[in-house]
């Protein structure tokens, strides 16, 4: 427990190393912490509980963790069981993840909705050099004004996730997850009011939302011996995990101008802007074999 307090979370090999018993020995334990509500299990390992938004939501959950640890004393090993969807079952089934020889039958698909609705509480004057509504004009280092209600930027409002994990087989599975994530606003458009012109300023004020789909697949060659493989965005999309806003020397057409315009009364030389985007992974295909031992 020192370890997963001090880390948060630990992967059974690692407290295994740790304590100097089998991986196996971890296994019951944290199942016995898990059955008492003192760790959390998740994949490969455990964590520290924290408040679980499920006990919010569903008032019901807690009764739904007694029915599913129940249940799931009822499993033998090497038994074929199936599972249908649902909040209870889904509870049960995580508590099945280190039992041995197991076949699982299910047509559960796991769904999340994340809902994050993050806005600036106070007013704040920014730097807008590169934001179209800067108060020092087009080009120039100006500032913007954040007001309360301004949304913070890189934060998406909405992410949706999809899981649906298929046995299509005793000895064989497959994953296919869904991940859509909401635009977010570009760093250096905190008021949400720039507008590209095609001129000074280059590119938009947000990142646009993306979707990702992802697929994976796992053979059981013996009880010791899986081979896996996955491909990350299985359709190649062409996507961007965040943006801001900032000058460039390039125009429209990708040609470079050092000073793009003449310098205004004052001696400034206006600078044209853009937006740069942090591109997302793309297709990714991975595969390997997976070793257990006792």
């Amino acid at each position: 427990m020192s370890l997963l307090r001090t880390r948060g979370r630990a992967s059974v090999e690692d407290l295994a190393s740790e304590v100097g018993v089998t991986m196996s020995t971890i296994r019951r334990d944290l199942q016995r912490l898990s059955d008492g509500g003192r760790v959390v299990r998740t994949y490969g390992g455990a964590a520290i509980p924290g408040p679980r938004l499920a006990d919010i939501i569903d008032p019901a959950a807690p009764a739904k963790e007694r029915i599913a640890a129940a249940a799931a004393e009822l499993v033998r090993d090497g038994s074929t069981i199936v599972i249908a969807s649902g909040s209870t079952t889904l509870a049960f089934a995580r508590r099945l993840v280190d039992r041995d020889d197991l076949t699982v039958i299910t047509n559960a698909l796991d769904v999340a909705w994340t809902l994050v609705d993050a806005r600036f509480r106070s007013a704040e004057r920014l730097n807008g050099a590169a934001n179209s509504s800067n108060d020092e004009g087009p080009g120039l280092a100006g500032a913007i004004e954040i007001v309360p209600g301004d949304r913070v930027p890189l934060v998406p409002r909405q992410i949706f996730k999809a899981v649906l994990d298929v046995a299509t087989s005793e000895r064989t599975s497959v994953v296919v997850d869904l991940v859509a994530t909401a635009g977010v606003a570009a760093r250096g458009n905190e008021n949400g009011q720039h507008v590209p012109d095609g001129g000074f300023y280059l590119g938009p004020g947000p990142s646009p939302g993306h979707t990702v789909l992802n697929v994976a697949g796992n053979f059981q060659a013996t009880r010791g011996v899986s081979f896996f493989g996955r491909i990350a965005n299985l359709l190649d999309r062409r996507y961007s995990t965040a943006a801001q806003l900032g000058a460039t020397g390039f125009d429209a057409s990708g040609r470079f101008i050092a000073q793009p315009f003449p310098a205004d009364a004052q001696g400034r030389s206006p600078l044209r802007n853009s937006t740069f985007f942090a591109p997302g992974a793309p297709r990714l295909f991975t595969a390997g074999v997976r070793l257990a031992f006792d």
